[in-house]
């Protein structure tokens, strides 16, 4: 029986041994497989940097606006290349693709911004910038605003100066100088000459006379006819009637580019219509845009008028810009000038139907009247010998 009791034994203690052998193998397994799977998971760089989906190849699939092998780099907004290499293999492919950038940018990664280079702004470095940011006496347009006939692909890239009033220029920084005529051309002639005594000649008479041949044509036409002062021919017409108190202004632009409104200006005589009134209304016009001018009075009838505005004077001579004329009426609130416009007695809609015909002047508009150099850091002109006035409009006596 002992000898049975040890054999017992013996087996027991086997079999403890085999159960642990085996228990020792599957957790040595389960270990391989924990350490495989984590293997796995951790072959993507980073864990895509939280910005990105780790993909069955071990690589990352970035989440838009992210990039790099971990998408741990901001990208740059894109809009069109301000110029590129045409990919001939993409079919419809245009010549101006989206690029970083606009390709006139650094991108930072960091912060997913563009750098532009110089003379180009936006987000996507997608403007050009406007030179010397118009110099503080313009606005910077889209070309596409500017100027609605151009329609080329960077129409809405291209930037501009729209100068204000008084300035001109690329950049705006150039001040313009007022408009006159040229005193030596105010005549058919297109000159003043000597009237030389006899025996002298030359455009000076310093010449002595040689004796007469055949020689060329005189240069100069000696007619004295004087140039024609611009005309311009205001008129309205409603159905009925105009209403009483209808009033309408009239619009002007000086040399300088700036546009002026008169006071409310009546239509009827019962209301104050006179030629002097409209006279009275463009002459007092701001920065003396106006100095004088006649207006003579045509039809003042019940449901038509007319007037003539005559442009006398040298300091607005040849073809002025033509007037414009507002009858529509503005009575709200911040309105400048407040006035009814042109009704009529029965049809609400009717405003007058204004016209204005120009009967062009024959008189030179040349900057400081082609007798100076216009000063554009001050915008005035200096004057050639034997001239003067704010335009250059008047000449001293030729001696």
């Amino acid at each position: 029986p002992r000898r049975e009791q040890q054999a017992a034994q013996a087996d027991a203690q086997q079999l403890v041994t085999q159960e642990r052998g085996r228990m020792r193998g599957l957790a040595l397994a389960a270990a391989g497989l924990l350490a495989s799977v984590g293997s796995t998971l951790a072959e993507c760089n980073n864990a895509c940097s939280g910005h990105g989906r780790c993909g069955n190849d071990d690589v990352c699939s970035c989440y838009p606006m992210w990039g790099g092998s971990d998408c741990g780099e901001r990208k740059c907004p894109s809009r069109l290349a301000w110029a590129d290499i045409k990919d001939t293999t993409v079919t419809n492919r245009e010549p101006h693709f989206y690029a970083e950038c606009s390709g006139r940018g650094r991108c930072d990664k960091e912060l997913g911004q563009c750098v532009c280079d110089s003379g180009f702004e936006g987000e996507a470095c997608d403007r050009l910038s406007c030179p010397n940011n118009c110099n503080g006496h313009g606005r910077c347009e889209l070309m596409s605003s500017a100027n609605s006939a151009y329609d080329g692909w960077d129409a809405d890239k291209i930037q501009v100066c729209v100068c204000d009033a008084g300035y001109e220029g690329y950049d705006c920084l150039d001040r313009k100088c007022k408009l006159g005529d040229d005193p030596i051309s105010r005549y058919d002639s297109k000159i003043q000459v000597c009237v030389c005594d006899a025996g002298y000649e030359g455009y000076d008479c310093l010449d002595r006379k040689c004796k007469l041949g055949d020689g060329p044509i005189s240069r100069y036409d000696s007619s004295g006819s004087a140039e024609a002062a611009e005309e311009q021919n205001v008129a309205f017409s409603v159905t009925n009637g105009f209403a009483s108190g209808s009033t309408f202004l009239l619009e002007y632009e000086d040399w300088r580019g700036a546009k002026w409104l008169t006071r409310p200006i009546p239509v009827l005589s019962a209301d104050g219509l006179s030629a002097s009134f409209i006279e009275e209304a463009l002459l007092s016009l701001p920065q003396r845009a106006i100095d004088s001018v006649t207006v003579t009075l045509g039809t003042t009838g019940a449901a038509a008028m007319d007037f003539t505005v005559t442009f006398d004077s040298t300091e607005t001579p040849g073809n002025q810009p033509k007037l414009i004329v507002h009858t529509e009426g503005c009575s709200d609130h911040g309105c400048q000038p407040v006035y009814a416009g042109i009704r009529d007695t029965s049809v609400v809609a009717e405003r007058g139907s204004p016209t204005v015909t120009e009967t062009d002047g024959t008189g030179q508009r040349l900057v400081c009247s082609g007798r100076g150099k216009c000063d554009s850091e001050f915008g005035e002109c200096r004057c050639h010998r034997g001239f003067y006035g704010h335009a250059c409009e008047k000449q001293t006596l030729v001696l």
